[in-house]
């Protein structure tokens, strides 16, 4: 919950900033995968961070309608997020806790993992329900 909690945060912040942008990118992949696809969307907005550039983009979606400007403008907005740094380190950790525990939490023990469960909520509450 708190993985997904992390990119609605992201998701949500840059579409308050760019409404029309991400509203057409919803569109391209409604169209594209004829249904409503949050996690897509949830993951372009994730991948601003590590992104190769509107070149790589527009190679990988071709279809897409963005101009460059826009697509910086997007990237921009990830960017600026309040404590964007933190807040993408508690989302690999995440990452990192949720794999773990799919794969019958190979890496550690259950009381470990209820700690780090517990010290990712508190992070949680500082970094997103904070602000």
């Amino acid at each position: 919950m708190l993985y997904e909690g992390v990119q609605e945060y992201i998701y949500t912040t840059i579409k308050l900033k760019n409404p029309n942008l991400i509203s057409q990118i919803e569109h391209y992949y409604k169209e594209k995968y004829q249904r409503d696809d949050s996690y897509l969307i949830k993951s372009f907005c994730m991948n601003l961070s590590k992104s190769k550039g509107y070149d790589r983009l527009k190679k990988r979606e071709k279809s897409i309608n963005l101009s460059h400007s826009e697509y910086e403008s997007l990237c921009a907005s990830y960017h600026n997020i309040i404590q964007i740094d933190k807040i993408n380190k508690l989302y690999k950790r995440l990452d990192k806790l949720r794999n773990n525990l799919a794969h019958a939490n190979s890496g550690d023990s259950i009381a470990n993992a209820k700690s780090n469960i517990k010290n990712h909520q508190n992070s949680y509450k500082q970094l997103i329900l904070k602000t």
